[in-house]
């Protein structure tokens, strides 16, 4: 028994993407492309929202941490927790700002690989079958 698998991934990408731009972090807006929203107050709160609460979140571990460490009153446990939490809020941050300074290029390449996906799909020579390990192509099972 062969697996037949889809020969386009576009409509998962488009289900993850909506799902994942639900609460537009990303200025971002998908009508048959991709494009970037135009700036208004509204994206520029929801860009700078997140930004504002992982920093508020940083601020708040790394005092936690200052004074619980002069302290000395908590054990090393809670100290890797906290450290922990303010390290994992700091890649946010840190991925939030490296995506608004390479957001033009990450349209484009979406945009590109789509258009390159559906060609291929458009066209109507279909691709080679895979092959087995004697050579030879495997049966398609439809």
């Amino acid at each position: 028994m062969t697996r037949v698998l889809f020969t386009t991934n576009l409509s998962l990408v488009l289900i993850v993407f909506k799902l994942c731009n639900y609460t537009k972090i990303f200025p971002l807006q998908f009508n048959k492309k991709l494009r970037l929203s135009p700036r208004n107050r509204m994206t520029l709160f929801a860009q700078a929202l997140p930004i504002i609460t992982n920093v508020g979140h940083i601020l708040g571990s790394l005092y936690c941490f200052l004074t619980k460490w002069l302290a000395s009153t908590l054990p090393t446990w809670k100290f890797v927790l906290i450290a922990y939490t303010g390290f994992l809020y700091g890649v946010i941050t840190v991925g939030l700002l490296h995506f608004e300074r390479v957001k033009k290029d990450c349209v484009t390449l979406v945009n590109s690989c789509m258009e390159a996906e559906l060609k291929v799909i458009s066209s109507s020579d279909r691709p080679p079958l895979p092959h087995n390990s004697e050579g030879t192509p495997y049966k398609n099972s439809t």
